[in-house]
């Protein structure tokens, strides 16, 4: 396998830079509305997809947060009225997450904004394309959770 070119690794830069940062402008357009960071969405969104009210450190496993920053973010929601904690019948030192009708609504309202954006993003692909990139995609986030190793590592 070829190594690519100065211009190529250069223009994929870019184009990582440019994407993130186009990602990140549309996830604050969309969640604009709601009140909530991303790092709260996330959260909430999480705990709403739990098959059971889940622990804090479930929530940071889950979102790859510190737990002292999922705290700090659980702390907000709950003063926002948007998560409650219970006491865990299981362990009185620790306690359960669940959102409120109201996070609920606004979890909802940002999801289906943001499905509307990506397919605002994908309409044009046909459907090779659209394997090509979702396919792509995978193989790029494998090599993003896969430890650098040899020259690579060095640049």
């Amino acid at each position: 396998m070829t190594p690519p070119t100065r211009e190529e690794l250069d223009q994929a830069k870019h184009l990582l830079h440019r994407t993130n940062r186009g990602l990140t402008c549309r996830m604050r357009e969309i969640l604009q509305d709601s009140g909530l960071t991303f790092p709260q969405a996330l959260v909430l969104k999480t705990i709403k997809r739990s098959d059971s009210p889940p622990s804090l450190a479930e929530v940071a496993n889950k979102v790859h947060l510190a737990p002292s920053t999922v705290t700090d973010i659980i702390q907000r929601l709950e003063r926002n009225k948007l998560l409650t904690k219970e006491k865990d019948p299981t362990d009185a030192r620790a306690f359960r997450l669940r959102i409120t009708e109201e996070a609920r609504k606004l979890v909802g309202i940002a999801e289906a904004k943001y499905d509307s954006f990506v397919l605002h993003c994908i309409a044009s692909f046909d459907a090779d394309e659209l394997r090509l990139f979702m396919a792509l995609l995978e193989k790029f986030s494998r090599a993003l959770q896969e430890p650098m190793t040899g020259e690579a590592s060095h640049h």
